[in-house]
């Protein structure tokens, strides 16, 4: 109740950002938070054209002896809250300073005495984000069992009653009533398929926001017999996983959207992820946007859940036909096309590039 701010993870690291700069100008700075085993980066604040250079090092360095660290013109130091540590801010100072006489390793003393109590409202609100992604996934298991289990069931026996009176119909007319009665059940039953699959993946099983992507879009290829090709260019750190949870459910249903509703031929996909930075496109060769339905909500909830985590979305008719979504995350441009990567990649060597024809 004493959380005026709120128990926003970014906006908090920035405030604690913002609070780093009013002390010691900085070209790059790094607010990275624990993840597992390791770090990942909550937010940056970089000149243009800057390098983060080693700063995840040095994070993880300090991280390790929950110390101050200083190198040259570098610095990374603890945001401790007395029971622990809460993340680690990295940065490299301004080319304009000379650390001797600014005294850096007073001042970071300072400043990490400083934000103690910012240090305990990160924790805290990491930890809540934590609570919510687990509750939440729990509930859409929940709810996948009863769909699986009481409306998909419900729905097949439907089919078996159908199947009953076409071995047997009156005429031709109810014959071909029965068969446009067939395939819209299994039109139904395909669309709980997907509903369930939606429900169930998630990014906390997968080993990498990609790869959940890719599971999703096999399954949706086998049920709905569309191609749908994934290009995943990653790196081995992670995103936060809130982030990686909203970036693969706007993904999701952009891609259930074109196989829904674009009448194409094939879907695209195209995932990069170098953290802090990620891009993901899904692009088909279907119909276009056409006049948007009163009764969906799909679009207006892919831009809140990017909202929610400082994304930028585009959904635009292409010249070619079909319907491009792109979600970008960080300061560098979402890919320009599927087949032709930008943004991250253009900056380092991709860990792994693979294409998933599923």
């Amino acid at each position: 109740g004493g959380f005026s701010s709120g128990l926003d993870p970014n906006a908090l690291g920035g405030a604690i950002l913002s609070g780093v700069r009013d002390e010691i100008p900085t070209s790059t700075l790094v607010l990275y938070v624990p993840r597992g085993d390791g770090l990942t980066p909550l937010l940056t604040r970089s000149l243009e054209g800057e390098d983060l250079g080693d700063s995840e090092l040095r994070a993880e360095r300090s991280w390790a002896g929950a110390a101050i660290l200083v190198e040259g013109r570098s610095f990374a130091f603890p945001l401790s809250t007395g029971a622990g540590v809460a993340g680690i801010v990295a940065g490299t100072l301004s080319e304009r300073l000379d650390p001797v006489p600014l005294d850096l390793r007073d001042r970071l003393v300072g400043l990490a005495r400083g934000l103690g109590p910012s240090a305990v409202h990160l924790d805290t609100a990491l930890l809540f984000a934590s609570f919510r992604d687990a509750a939440t996934a729990d509930e859409r298991r929940r709810l996948s069992r009863e769909m699986h289990d009481g409306v998909a069931q419900e729905i097949a026996s439907l089919g078996y009653v159908v199947d009953a009176l076409a071995a047997r119909p009156a005429d031709p007319q109810q014959a071909e009533r029965i068969e446009m009665l067939r395939e819209r059940i299994s039109a139904i039953v395909a669309d709980v398929r997907r509903s369930v699959i939606n429900l169930r993946t998630t990014v906390g099983e997968s080993e990498s926001l990609g790869a959940a992507i890719g599971a999703i879009a096999r399954n949706l290829s086998e049920v709905s017999g569309l191609a749908i090709e994934v290009t995943l260019d990653e790196h081995t750190g992670r995103l936060r996983p809130e982030v990686e949870a909203e970036l693969f459910r706007i993904t999701q249903e952009a891609v259930n959207n074109a196989v829904k509703h674009a009448r194409c031929t094939t879907v695209r996909v195209h995932c990069q992820v170098h953290p802090p930075r990620a891009s993901i496109s899904v692009v088909d060769d279907g119909r276009g946007l056409g006049e948007p339905r009163t009764d969906s909500f799909g679009l207006g909830i892919m831009r809140e859940r990017a909202r929610l985590v400082g994304a930028d979305l585009t959904v635009e008719d292409l010249p070619g036909g079909g319907v491009g979504v792109r979600v970008s995350l960080g300061d560098r441009p979402a890919p320009q096309d599927s087949s032709q990567p930008s943004g991250p990649a253009a900056d380092s060597e991709p860990v792994s590039t693979t294409t998933v024809r599923a």
